[in-house]
């Protein structure tokens, strides 16, 4: 199940509606290199503005 943040709250996949994420997992790629890049926030870089 992935969490994906939307501008309307988080919804709940299964991670097998990801194609990208099945031929990640196929390829070797490990199950955190496939998942993050789908549960990232947009715009999460912009996070360390708000640093000290």
């Amino acid at each position: 199940m992935l969490l994906q943040p939307g501008s309307e709250g988080t919804s709940i996949q299964p991670g097998s509606v990801f194609e990208v994420t099945k031929a990640l997992l196929e390829g070797g790629s490990s199950l955190a290199e496939a998942v993050i890049p789908q549960t990232r926030p947009a715009g999460a870089e912009q996070l360390s503005l708000f640093g000290s």
